[in-house]
């Protein structure tokens, strides 16, 4: 959004405030967990994509005040603004599946691409050690919640497979995909 007012703001003073330094590639999350990229890919220094004349403050909002057009950052210092665009993003609620924490993510079969590069990392571990174990069966859900990138568990399933075709023993391990909404589970492709 920065980049995209920069270009179309012509005078104005653009403020951007995000504490990391790093910037994730989400959508490239898959691509580690499915074993195509090696998880430095999906990361960049935030610095890269800033245009000139942006003004970067490494800190986290603490509080919006929206009749003043003040926003307080965590560090003490009060902005002001004449627009806010805020960026919440998405809050993943694992603890809402019982037994489930995402530290499980990469243990006992258990992968998720939403985890972070950490868990997306584990995730491609725990494929490559069931695809060693030369059968079994694979489970691929799509949550029929909000998610950052719907389409992330079907891509998953997709490129799972082929990793089982290149193993040349497809034949020795069921996957099923369950969609929201589905009322059972089917087996693809053999």
């Amino acid at each position: 959004m920065v980049n995209r007012l920069a270009r179309r703001l012509q005078g104005g003073t653009i403020t951007l405030v995000e504490p990391r330094e790093t910037h994730h590639y989400q959508p490239g999350w898959t691509m580690v967990a499915s074993g195509i990229w090696a998880a430095e890919k999906t990361m960049r220094l935030n610095a890269q994509f800033l245009p000139r004349g942006v003004k970067w403050l490494r800190d986290y909002a603490d509080s919006i005040d929206a009749d003043s057009k003040r926003i307080t950052l965590v560090g003490g210092e009060t902005l002001e603004y004449d627009f806010l665009i805020v960026a919440s993003g998405i809050q993943l609620n694992y603890h809402l599946i019982e037994g489930m924490t995402p530290v499980l993510v990469g243990q006992h079969g258990i992968g998720s691409v939403y985890a972070g590069i950490e868990g997306a990392s584990r995730t491609n571990q725990a494929i490559q050690t069931w695809l060693q174990s030369g059968h079994g069966r694979g489970i691929f859900t799509a949550a029929p919640t909000p998610v950052k990138c719907a389409g992330a568990p079907l891509k998953m399933t997709f490129t799972t497979l082929s990793r089982l075709e290149d193993t040349g023993r497809r034949d020795a391990f069921d996957v099923d995909y369950m969609a929201p909404g589905a009322s059972f589970l089917s087996t693809l492709g053999r």
